[in-house]
């Protein structure tokens, strides 16, 4: 019965309604903008081994507890060709001084004589980090590239590894979700054969992402939120939005069809595919913020990121 008054409110009221939602979206849009929390960086599993393991680390050696990188080299002449070696322990003690740099281990000490290959045209230094990788700011992995970089030539390759590096070059997600959105307009397009058909399941289920995304961005004033919460958020909002959408809109045009009017076909609309979108919606939400009952605080805007 409450979806049935729904439809006839909506439908009798539907330019109010459309009000309704765009002051709703500009209006989470914008507390969305102005309210943002930070995205949370933090990666702990309490009362896992592994992070018992890193807790020992941080707690007996600092100085691998945190990220590291790598500056691998090869010298056709030999690393320890005596101009060679004075290039790169040059190099290594400007990577050394970079603030978040804790400790250096040159395959020209004893303690790196193993980060040499056998034939010698081949080796690696180590930088430990004060900081956890994700902690460890793009400027200074992108410093050690660019010493790097001056440095390489004239007979000697350099490359770079570990986890500092990794996570500095990562690309933001995006274009995974355009080719989505852009994946289901041809495919609603050609299903229904008009415009009008195929805009209903895409402009509501991005003002529900939109919408989904801002109070996203608000929960991460409470709540550990990765950088990458949006990018799930929006692929399951595309992805369950035009699904939803679409039952509905199918559901609106057989009754067209059977020769209904159109606000009954709006009322049996909601009576049917209505009423599974709602039960099916909560499922999803129920099931999404079961992931906050393992106790991991870096997935927690995860879960409710999704269910929003």
């Amino acid at each position: 019965m409450m979806l049935e008054r729904l439809a006839h409110w909506t439908y009798a009221h539907r330019w109010k309604t459309l009000l309704i939602w765009v002051v709703a979206l500009f209006g989470f849009l914008f507390l969305g903008s102005a309210l943002k929390g930070p995205y949370g960086k933090s990666f702990s599993l309490p009362g896992t081994e592994s992070q018992k393991v890193q807790d020992i680390l941080k707690s007996r050696i600092p100085s691998r507890a945190g990220g590291t990188a790598e500056i691998v080299f090869k010298a056709a002449a030999g690393v320890n060709n005596p101009a060679v070696k004075a290039r790169m322990e040059g190099l290594f003690k400007k990577v050394a001084a970079l603030p978040g740099v804790e400790e250096v281990v040159s395959p020209y000490t004893p303690a790196g004589a193993r980060q040499v290959s056998r034939d010698g045209t081949i080796a690696f230094a180590d930088f430990h980090f004060k900081a956890q990788a994700v902690d460890v700011p793009k400027a200074e992995a992108d410093k050690i590239i660019s010493l790097g970089d001056a440095t390489k030539g004239r007979g000697v390759q350099i490359e770079y590894s570990g986890d500092v590096i990794f996570v500095s070059q990562q690309q933001a997600p995006g274009g995974a979700e355009a080719a989505g959105l852009l994946a289901a307009i041809l495919i609603l397009f050609f299903t229904f054969g008009s415009m009008l058909a195929m805009g209903l399941p895409l402009i509501s289920a991005i003002f529900g992402i939109a919408i989904g995304l801002s109070l996203v961005l608000l929960f991460a004033n409470f709540i550990s939120v990765p950088e990458f919460t949006p990018q799930i958020a929006a692929m399951i909002g595309i992805g369950v939005g035009i699904d939803y959408a679409l039952f509905m809109v199918t559901r609106y045009r057989q009754g067209l069809q059977e020769g209904l009017d159109p606000e009954s076909a709006v009322v049996r609309a909601m009576k049917t595919s209505g009423r599974a979108v709602v039960f099916a919606g909560t499922v999803v939400v129920i099931s999404l913020l079961g992931i906050l009952l393992m106790g991991f605080r870096f997935i927690q805007g995860l879960a409710v990121g999704g269910a929003a």
